[in-house]
């Protein structure tokens, strides 16, 4: 269905000189301009901010502050509010009660039951292949979900690949940032996974 366009400050002489060209080019002027909407709204689509920070946090206390102020962070800014990560953590629980869509993929990858089927029947390689793509499906779900919009995404899945192994968390984070979903995305770990013993 199309529709009248008006543009301000398009007048006559331009509309003229606009008219002369699409007649040497054997276009119309609607296409002239529906391009010129097309890679205005491409480039539009190409600067959506795409964020990526780590926080680490010392205790649950602090992190309920933490998540208190995302909260209003997200509300303000009109941002699509979700989070992925175990079911049973008090920060989880916190954004569960504030409505935050809970984009974590069913059976959670890191449940004690999963964990130990996994490393029972699997090589190093072949689970760390599992996690990335468990991973990739979380990450589908948030876009899927988001509809386009930007979202604000607390990671808490991360803390968990972090405990299992470093090396997997950080590469699991590397590829993320190289397909970043539009918004900002925050991963939550927990400073004991950094102690060296």
């Amino acid at each position: 269905m199309t529709r009248t366009l008006v543009i301000r400050g398009f007048n006559d002489k331009v509309h003229e000189k606009l008219g002369n060209l699409a007649t040497q080019k054997g276009i119309s002027i609607n296409s002239i301009v529906r391009d010129a909407v097309d890679k205005w709204l491409e480039q539009q689509q190409s600067e959506t901010i795409r964020k990526h920070h780590l926080i680490i946090y010392s205790d649950d206390e602090s992190m309920i502050k933490l998540l208190k102020s995302m909260d209003k962070f997200a509300m303000d800014n009109n941002l699509y509010r979700c989070f992925c990560g175990p079911t049973n953590t008090q920060a989880t629980k916190l954004l569960g009660k504030l409505e935050w869509y809970n984009c974590t993929v069913e059976p959670y990858f890191y449940s004690n039951n999963n964990r130990h089927i996994q490393q029972k029947n699997m090589s190093k390689t072949q689970n760390e292949n599992d996690i990335m793509n468990y991973c990739s499906k979380v990450m589908e779900n948030i876009a899927n979900n988001a509809d386009n919009k930007p979202v604000c995404c607390l990671d808490f899945l991360i803390n968990d690949v972090g405990h299992s192994s470093l090396t997997q968390a950080l590469a699991i984070e590397r590829a993320y940032d190289n397909d970043r979903i539009g918004g900002f995305m925050y991963l939550y770990i927990q400073d004991r996974c950094f102690t060296r013993v």
